[in-house]
Parts: structure tokens; sequence; C-alpha cells
């Protein structure tokens, strides 16, 4: 007791400390605060809009963009337990009919959480009028079944849905597409398929819900009758134009695997192609051609195969026994002739080309008057190698006319 009254008496004396350790005690207090709790603020990226408030009858056929990024503040333990899916952002429609708007995005937080910014801060949203509509059920078969089967046109129950949605999008649906994989199957079975909205060309069509989104579709699969590789032989028919020849003809896949009973399948070495015409074919091609299946054979595998053909210049020799000779280059007023005044010439090129070529043997008659060996030379067309001119020389003999 003595001692905390002499503590009490000096401090009684020194206003001044007491108001130094309020002070510092404030300074502990804060810093000790800060640095277990800070305030921080952090974006989380992503965020789904959501619209709400939509009128009755109507339908939203467009919202851009579908997400937004949302700044949060709050001390650091609440950030650190925060789920970003109770960031609920929203557009509100209650007050928009059917077109186009620009409206404000509102972000809801959690208790304790602060949002400070919404990017971007608008939306853009179509409104249509609600629609329903019936579309077919198509279903779409990938895999291959066991070896030995065949699938049957599959069975979907039902055969229609309803599209419902904006009336716009409804507009482009044109099927219900599901997917099935077949694969390894060996008896009928069926299968729940979950469907999508698809346009003509196949593409999905978003906006819009089917009722029901899932059918029973049923597949039955037939036993094929049995089966053996044989080669594919190239049907073909008519020869390429004058000067053009087929060198080489490619058959892939060069063999293809038949199906028939016993019987008739003993009786098959080879298939041929379906017939294909080398009429007017001057260039290397390929074609994908139908297996051309026997009596009695079910089916080929695969049903198509490619063609190369692969085309070249028909290259031969033609003689031309009797060709006259003609002197050219002679000065004025002299005359010239040959003996012998006809040759034989051999020429080589592409065969349309010889057929109609006019080949034309000349001697060079420059010079004096006289007599004198010259040689045969022979203009032809592009295109023609002269082989040979028999004779090679001939006795021209010019003078004065």
């Amino acid at each position: 007791m003595l001692v905390v009254s002499a503590i009490d008496r000096w401090l009684e004396r020194d206003v001044t400390l007491k108001v130094l350790a309020v002070v510092l005690a404030i300074v502990l207090w804060l810093r000790v605060g800060s640095g277990q709790s800070p305030v921080v603020t952090v974006t989380v990226p992503g965020v789904s809009l959501h619209t709400v408030g939509v009128q009755a009858g109507l339908a939203v056929a467009e919202l851009r963009p579908s997400q937004v990024d949302v700044a949060v503040r709050a001390p650091r333990p609440v950030l650190d337990r925060l789920d970003p899916a109770t960031l609920r952002a929203e557009v509100d429609l209650a007050a928009a009919g059917a077109g186009q708007f620009a409206l404000p995005v509102t972000v809801k937080a959690p208790r304790g959480v602060q949002v400070v910014e919404v990017s971007p801060t608008h939306a853009r949203v179509t409104v249509d009028y609600l629609a329903e509509r019936r579309v077919p059920v198509q279903v779409q078969v990938v895999g291959v079944v066991g070896e030995d089967y065949r699938v049957e046109s599959p069975l979907p129950s039902p055969a229609e849905v309803l599209a419902s949605g904006p009336r716009g999008q409804v507009a482009l649906v044109r099927y219900a597409v599901g997917t099935v994989d077949v694969t390894g199957a060996t008896t009928d079975f069926s299968r729940t398929v979950d469907l999508r909205p698809v346009n003509g060309h196949g593409q999905e069509v978003t906006g819009v819900e089917l009722k029901p989104g899932t059918v029973e579709v049923r597949f039955s699969l037939v036993k094929l009758p049995p089966a053996k590789e044989v080669p594919v032989e190239a049907d073909l028919r008519g020869q390429p134009p004058l000067g053009f020849a087929v060198r080489e003809v490619v058959v892939s896949p060069s063999r293809v695997k038949v199906r028939a009973p016993q019987p008739q399948l003993d009786q098959v070495g080879a298939v041929k192609t379906r017939p294909i015409s080398l009429e007017g074919v001057t260039a290397d091609s390929e074609r994908e051609v139908a297996v051309a299946l026997p009596e009695g054979v079910a089916m080929a595998d695969p049903p198509t195969v490619l063609v190369y053909l692969r085309i070249v210049e028909d290259v031969g020799e033609r003689e031309y026994p009797e060709l006259p000779v003609t002197v050219r280059n002679l000065p004025e007023g002299m005359t010239g002739s040959c003996q012998p005044a006809r040759v034989k010439v051999v020429a080589r090129g592409r065969k349309d080309i010889l057929q109609g070529a006019a080949l034309e043997p000349w001697v060079d008659g420059a010079g004096g008057a006289g007599e004198r060996q010259v040689a045969v030379r022979v203009e032809a067309p592009p295109g023609v190698e002269i082989l040979s001119v028999e004779p090679a020389q001939v006795t021209l003999t010019t003078g004065r006319q």
C-alpha cells in the first residue's frame, strides 16, 4: 500500500507523464490491431452475370458480357474465406420490355465485404417475346459397333421435343440433336441421350431450352453375313485423247472387305470399281469411286476407294516416206533442183502432233550456179524431233533462168 500511494503521488505531480502514457497505449493498440486484420482490396475476375425481373411472356435473347470483374474490400481474414460464388452480379429487367437495352450491373456481396468497383458497369441486353415450337429429334451415331454387326436407324422416344425461348432464337432451331457412342456394341441396347438445339448447319442455338432435354434412344443391331478381303480393280472405260496415255493406276485401299452368304462369298475373287471414263483425260487425276458389288454381295468396307490415274504424253515415231525437198534462199534470177527430189524422214513426238504435222525438207540454195552436195534440213512444228533424213544429202543444181 505504501508503494502504490507513492506512485500515485508521483503521477499526480507530473501530468505530462500521464498524457504520454495514454498516447503510447493508443499507438500500441493501433499497431497491434492493424497487424492482425488489415483491410485490403482485391479483384475477383469472371463473376457470372445473371438477369432478374424478366416480365411474363418475354425471354432474354442475348446478354453481353456474360461475366464481369468485381473489386471488393474487406479485412484479410474475411477475403481469405471468401467464396467467389457468393458474389452475385445481376441486371434488373423489371422495367424492360422487348428490345435492346444498356442496363447497370449490380453486385450483391456477403456481409462484411464491400463492393468497390464493377467492370464493365453496364451490360447490353436483348429481350424478345417468348416462343415455343416442336422440333424433330436427330441422333448422331459415333464409333463402330462390333465387327460382324450393323446398327439400324436409332429410334428416339419421343421423336419430337418442345423448343422454348426468345422468338428469334427458336425460329433458328431445326433439330434437337443427341450423340451416342456405339463402339463395340454387339446386342440391342438403349441409351438416355442429352439433347441440344441446332440450326440447319448443325450449329448450336444458344438461349433455347428443350423440353424434355433428354430422350430414350433404342438401337437394334443386325448380324452381318461372313466376310473376306479381296483386291479392288479400277474399271477403266475408253481411252484418253490421242497423244495421251495412262501410265499408272493406283487404287487405295487396294483391298476391301466384302460380305455375302458363304456360297456367293466363295465365288468372289476380286471386285471392280464403278466405271471410270477416260474420255478427255489429259492430266493426272484422283477420284473417289464406289465399289461395284457383284450379285449376291451385301456390302463392301470401305464402300468407296480412291483411284489415282497417272497420265503421260503418248510419244511415238512416224515415218514420212516421200517428202518433196524445196530449195530456199536462191539468188534472184536463179533456179534450182535436187536429185533425188524426195527424201524419207523419221520423226518422234506426241502422237496427236505427229498425226497432223506438216514436215518440210529443204536445202539452202544460196551461192553461185553449178552442182554441189548439200545437207537436207527439215522444218518441223514445236514438239517434234527429227530422228533421221534419208538421204541426208542431195545433189543441188542451180543455174540462171
